[in-house]
C-alpha cells in the first residue's frame, strides 16, 4: 500500500487512490485576495497531532483572524 500524500496543482506525481489533491487552495486564496483580505498560507498539515498543533500555533501567533 502506498503512503497518503498531498499534491498541489501543477505538481507532477504518481497518482494513486490514496492521494489527496489540494484543488481548492488556489481558488480560496484568489477569492480572499479579491476581497482585499490579508492571506497567510500556513501550508498543509499532516494528519497527526504534532503537525496540526504547529500549524495552529503559527496561525495564532500571526495575530490574524482566521476560520
Amino acid at each position: 500500500m502506498e503512503s497518503v500524500f498531498t499534491v498541489s496543482p501543477g505538481t507532477v506525481a504518481y497518482v494513486t487512490m490514496e492521494v489527496i489533491r489540494d484543488s481548492n487552495q488556489a481558488m480560496l486564496l484568489a477569492a480572499a485576495t479579491q476581497k482585499q483580505c490579508k492571506v497567510l498560507d500556513l501550508g498543509i498539515a499532516k494528519d497527526n497531532e504534532e503537525d496540526l498543533e504547529k500549524i495552529l500555533d503559527d496561525a495564532f501567533a500571526s495575530g490574524m483572524i482566521f476560520f
